[in-house]
């Protein structure tokens, strides 16, 4: 861990934060969400990066988290490279999961149980989103509402489902892409949009 680098402690701040953003941002911002921060409050969602996100390894066959559990402390996944098995408890269908592909997102805005197993398909880096840290940045924000706003539509659209379908991985169907563009429609309106 970082931690154990004594004379990273001696950088300044500044500078380890854009250090980590250069290391993380590639990978958060596949989430339209998290360009959606960006753009509207850049060096907010930097302060987040650096506060929330972390590197994780897992060795092949090692297990990320398995059904019916509940990360402690909560967390949400970015796979970085390698690749992880994913096995849905309920449908039984098993994916992989590779580079780029969140996992939990339903952490950030809810008290998450996995609804599957994931394991490392082979040696496997992960982006770790610290979900305590993620909501202690932002709870007093310029983005809280709108992330407010986002979160309860996440989890109405969440208990709007059969149990068979809420997933840790995501749904790339055409009908979930439009759901999130219109949900950060309503939650972020103009903000974010260099509009005003």
């Amino acid at each position: 861990p970082e931690s154990s680098i004594k004379l990273l402690a001696l950088v300044p701040l500044e500078v380890r934060m854009e250090l980590h953003w250069e290391i993380y941002s590639p990978k958060v911002m596949n989430h339209p969400l998290w360009n959606r921060m960006c753009l509207a409050n850049a060096m907010l969602t930097r302060r987040v990066c650096h506060k929330a996100v972390s590197a994780k390894v897992l060795a092949e066959e090692e297990y990320l988290f398995r059904e019916r559990e509940t990360s402690e402390p909560p967390a949400t996944y970015i796979v970085s490279g390698g690749s992880l098995n994913y096995m849905h408890c309920l449908s039984m269908k098993q994916h992989i999961v590779e580079k780029g592909i969140w996992l939990s997102e339903g952490a950030l805005w809810t008290r998450w149980m996995h609804r599957g197993d994931a394991m490392a398909y082979e040696d496997c880096c992960l982006m770790k989103i610290n979900v305590l840290d993620f909501q202690e940045a932002l709870s007093s924000s310029t983005l809280h509402e709108s992330l407010f706003k986002y979160a309860a539509l996440f989890v109405q659209r969440v208990n709007e489902m059969e149990p068979v379908e809420i997933s840790d991985i995501p749904d790339t169907s055409e009908n979930s892409s439009e759901w999130l563009f219109a949900a950060l429609e309503e939650s972020f309106g103009d903000l974010g949009r260099g509009v005003g």
